[in-house]
Order: C-alpha cells, then structure tokens, then sequence
C-alpha cells in the first residue's frame, strides 16, 4: 500500500481506482470510485438560525426557485439538536439522528448531500428539528437540555447550473417555520406525536 498525499479542497468530488500486482506478474485494475470532500475549514454563508421552543418541534423550510437548467446541487447542514432534510417531501440521504452526537463545546459535525435528482424541478427544503443530545434527556442523571435549549439550523444549499454558474441558498431570517406534530423527542424515550393538532 502506499500512502497518496492530497491537499483536498472543499467541497470537491474526487476519483480514484486501485491497481494491483501480484508476484507471478497478473495485473488487476479496479473500477472507478469517488469520494467528495465537505465543507472543511470553509466560512459557511449561512447563519444559525432558531425559533421559540412551543413543545411542539420546529420545521424550518425554504422554497427553491431554479435559475436554470440544474447540474448539480449539493446540500451542507448541520441541527442542533438532530435534525431531518426532506425536499418536496422526500427525506434527503437514508441516515438517523444526524448529526449524531457531537462535542459540542469543541466540534460539530455537518453532512453533505447530494440532493440533484430531488431538485429538478426546485420545491421547498424542509428541515425538522429535534432534541437529541443537544436538548434532551441525556447523561448518567438524565438531566435535559445539557448543551442548550432551543433548536438551531445550519444549512447552504449549492445549486450549480449549467450555464449560468452557482447560487448558494443559506439559512437566515428569510427562512419559515412550522410546528410538528412531534411534541416529545429523546433518544432514550423515542418520541410523542399527535396527528389531531392544528397547523
């Protein structure tokens, strides 16, 4: 094995493939893969965003309008405390409680995705957010909102066109919020929800 030094830059899709050779001389060569870097050290354009906490859990959402023929549109998002993306109704990537649990005096992790097929023909980003281990119970005593005790949102979505360049859409104070009809959330007790509440 030998060792490939990359200076990666953000947000980036890189491709790679393996060769190998075996001592009699027989070669194989692998398929190509890819991995896609996030936002690394990168200033986000997006803000925090947040909302009062009503018991009943927040839905953040945008409504994309295209410029353009789409090429490609990468979503960077970060909730605190677990957040779940959905695009026009659709739940964006296959993964539960991200953004996991976190440090979160020192770090936090954010995931990127690619939502171009979901896109297509713009529609609205919709964002829940839940307690997780940022606000809920959690710990030896089970004490609540050890790290904070309101919600928070970070997200940028990068549409790329295919010829009229890029639109970068962040979460600030021009983005919506709805009410859930999840009124409990931890990741002890799973979660309360009453489908007979108002919008």
């Amino acid at each position: 094995a030998v060792p490939v030094e990359l200076d990666l830059a953000p947000r980036t899709r890189y491709y790679w493939d393996v060769s190998v050779e075996s001592d009699a001389g027989e070669t194989a060569v692998s398929g190509p893969q890819y991995f896609e870097t996030g936002k690394r050290d990168e200033p986000w354009a997006a803000r925090w965003i947040t909302c009062a906490h009503t018991g009943r859990h927040p839905i953040m959402h945008k409504d994309i309008v295209l410029m353009g023929r789409l090429a490609s549109a990468r979503l960077y998002i970060c909730g605190l405390g677990l957040y779940q993306a959905e695009i026009n109704g659709v739940r964006v990537g296959n993964e539960y409680m991200t953004p996991y649990c976190n440090n979160y005096s020192a770090w936090l992790q954010a995931q990127t995705y690619d939502v171009t097929a979901l896109l297509q023909k713009g529609g609205r980003l919709s964002v829940t957010l839940g307690d997780g281990w940022y606000m809920g119970k959690f710990g030896y005593f089970c004490r609540d909102k050890l790290y904070g005790s309101e919600p928070k949102l970070l997200a940028e979505l990068h549409l790329h066109y295919a010829d009229s360049g890029e639109t970068v859409i962040g979460t600030d104070e021009s983005w919506f919020v709805t009410r859930s009809t999840i009124t409990f959330s931890n990741i002890y007790d799973g979660e309360h929800r009453d489908d007979t509440l108002p919008d």
